[in-house]
């Protein structure tokens, strides 16, 4: 179905005129569904939140000057009602404004300043800019050839006090990444330092980046699923990369290599190489793994146990049974169905359809045993990369709160309780499912 054309809308309301007096429901249906079309269309352009819209060519076939009939002029009405400005590419049109919109001559003028551009029909001179362009025509052919559309990246970012890690993280991915179609949504889970506003205000004049205040912290989850559903709402995109604001993104084909992957072999989730900046070793993918609930519930015990002995200040005896807790390495040499670091998690189309996030009933730690678990129950495709790379500082969010050492461990193990809880209800109940 066309964006604009003009035969089938002015036709029809031309033929309910002249059968006012006829009994039928036809027409005004046809004239219904068309102003639907136009109200469908309109919202889904003012979704993706550009700050200038642009209308390539206003006229929809060889030799049509009758501008004024063209219906996307309701599409525009619609767009500029919600404070977003139209201009207009028709070098046809002799006039410098068009129902109040511009009417910009130079082409290369009105490509740079549209952020998203509508046309009817795919143009070979809209090539150069296809990511910007938004079209119902479904076959968008230019001389025979398929033309395809950037996917839509968005980074999500979860910043807590450390100002500067997630300043580093949102510049390394402005100045480094060589793609044109993502954004930046950066959730504040509650900074008391009133950092989140500090950085909202510095990328302000950023049209790419959202800055989401949260008046509390959420955890580790709810925070980023703050930021995940908003990006589902208002973005539409076809991947999100969840990452942490302690990492930096140094390969300026990071998106690229993903898209790749992802039209080589499709998955849900994807774990790229992450380079510890403490040791220098890859992270991905992880070596431990719970692959039943009776290693969840003894891991739990030992937990409960090494917390205890904090508390009553025996460091000498937690270093030892440290050596008994250790969950077993394993040299992990899966690419496919393998468990992920949570410093970095690429979701694909597929998954933001189907889940608003991740598992939300823990506050920080064990995410990855739930993701992984998930994964496993739903049958999703979870894959590790090594074509990306991202470098991951590790921890700082943690260290700038409990900066003293036996403070930070109790709070880790206290979390770490909470959250294998949790996985192990998960297992429990998938378990009574298939009894």
């Amino acid at each position: 179905m066309e964006i604009g054309g003009c035969c089938l809308p002015k036709d029809t309301k031309q033929l309910r005129a002249n059968y006012e007096d006829v009994t039928n429901n036809l027409i005004s249906a046809i004239v219904d569904a068309n102003r639907t079309r136009k109200d469908h269309i309109a919202e889904m352009i003012i979704k993706k939140q550009p700050k200038t819209v642009g209308v390539y060519r206003l006229t929809m076939e060889t030799n049509f000057d009758n501008f004024r009939q063209s219906s996307i002029q309701g599409v525009m009405k619609r767009i500029k009602g919600k404070g977003i400005p139209v201009i207009v590419y028709e070098p046809n049109l002799k006039e410098e404004t068009f129902y109040n919109s511009e009417v910009i001559k130079d082409f290369e003028e009105f490509k740079k300043r549209s952020d998203l551009i509508i046309t009817n029909r795919m143009h070979k001179e809209l090539k150069d800019v296809e990511y910007k362009v938004y079209t119902r025509d479904l076959y968008g052919r230019i001389e025979g050839k398929l033309i395809k559309q950037k996917p839509l990246f968005s980074f999500l970012i979860l910043h807590y006090q450390t100002e500067k890690d997630t300043v580093d993280c949102i510049n390394s991915i402005l100045k480094n990444i060589d793609y044109d179609n993502y954004n930046i949504v950066v959730v504040d889970n509650g900074s008391p330092n009133i950092s989140g506003q500090k950085i909202k205000e510095k990328y302000k004049s950023k049209k790419n980046i959202k800055v989401i205040i949260s008046d509390k912290n959420l955890g580790f989850a709810k925070g980023n699923n703050l930021g995940f559903k908003y990006i589902k709402e208002n973005y539409n995109s076809d991947f999100i990369v969840m990452i942490n604001n302690d990492t930096i993104i140094e390969d300026g084909n990071f998106l690229n290599k993903i898209s790749e992957e992802y039209q080589k072999e499709r998955f849900d989730i994807l774990g790229p190489k992450i380079i510890s900046l403490v040791d220098n070793q890859n992270q991905n993918p992880v070596e431990f793994t719970f692959e039943n609930i009776k290693q969840v519930k003894k891991y739990i015990y030992k937990i409960k146990l090494i917390l205890f002995l904090e508390y009553i200040y025996l460091r000498k005896p937690i270093k030892n049974f440290f050596k008994i807790i250790k969950r077993k390495k394993h040299e992990n040499k899966k690419n496919l169905n393998t468990k992920l670091h949570g410093s970095c998690l690429i979701f694909s189309k597929d998954y933001i359809k189907q889940y608003d996030g991740l598992y939300d009933k823990t506050f920080m730690y064990g995410e990855e045993d739930i993701l992984y678990f998930i994964a496993k129950r739903d049958n999703l495709i979870m894959r590790y990369s090594n074509k990306a790379t991202i470098y991951h500082k590790e921890a700082s969010a943690t260290d700038s709160v409990l900066n003293k050492e036996r403070r930070k461990r109790i709070f880790i193990y206290k979390n770490q309780i909470k959250s294998l809880t949790e996985l192990y209800k998960l297992m429990k109940e998938s378990e009574e499912r298939t009894d």
